[in-house]
């Protein structure tokens, strides 16, 4: 029984949304006489300090989406690289070097999620916080935007690290399955000597292509999600400034 393999080799850059100086008009004080300097209000003290915090929490924010990204990407391509299921990596050899490296880059995965998860919290807490002391009557829209692209933008890459695991999981699977299945590498091809090893091979290759599937489009929702969120706070930074 012959067998095709197919390589998976998924290519995926993280993008960055840039959250920049999105506030609105959240600190800028009234227009003034500037040979006549004077003595700014309570209100305008408190304002201007909700607003130092705010430009904090984003930077804190921004800096840590940059970073993990950034080491997202170089561990994805490098995964990329190892290519488990490409027919010349399926001997023996290769699945002794290949299966603790899918291992490993699960549960890199599983780390993602928690710091994934950890980004959420806590930017989701200081902005509740922001929010709670900022004036009923002073709601302010460029507070709104962030925490609308954030929040979307998180959950669509949420999505796409579960996609990602589950991915990995069913080529994992096959990695294990093959260290005990009976086959031969015969001009690129596996050539299994039961019917019940084949079958079995094409259903769990068959499950890795499913999850393809589904990581293309969690892959896309996420593109979309970062443009969106990009598009967002650029338009609001456009309004601030004029």
């Amino acid at each position: 029984m012959l067998a095709k393999s197919n390589h998976i080799l998924f290519m995926f850059v993280l993008g960055v949304v840039t959250f920049l100086s999105s506030t609105s008009g959240f600190a800028q004080n009234p227009a003034s006489d500037s040979s006549q300097p004077r003595a700014q209000s309570e209100e305008e003290r408190a304002r201007i300090s909700l607003h130092n915090r705010m430009i904090n929490i984003v930077n804190a924010m921004t800096s840590r989406v940059n970073t993990e990204g950034a080491d997202f990407n170089k561990r994805l391509q490098q995964m990329n690289a190892v290519a488990p299921l490409e027919t010349g990596h399926l001997d023996s050899a290769g699945l002794a070097s290949d299966v603790p490296q899918v291992l490993e880059f699960l549960e890199y995965l599983k780390i993602c999620h928690h710091s994934s998860d950890s980004l959420d919290r806590a930017f989701n807490d200081s902005m509740f916080a922001i929010n709670a002391d900022l004036p009923a009557d002073q709601a302010d829209e460029g507070i709104k935007v962030i925490e609308v692209s954030f929040n979307e933008d998180r959950a669509a890459f949420n999505n796409f690290l579960s996609s990602l695991d589950k991915v990995y999981a069913k080529v994992l699977d096959i990695l294990l399955y093959l260290q005990h299945a009976h086959y031969n590498i015969v001009k690129d091809q596996l050539t299994f000597s039961s019917k019940e090893n084949f079958n079995e091979y094409s259903k769990l290759l068959k499950a890795v292509d499913a999850a393809n599937v589904e990581l293309n489009k969690s892959s896309e929702a996420l593109r979309k999600a970062n443009a969106a969120a990009n598009e967002r706070v650029k338009s609001q930074n456009s309004k601030s400034s004029e």
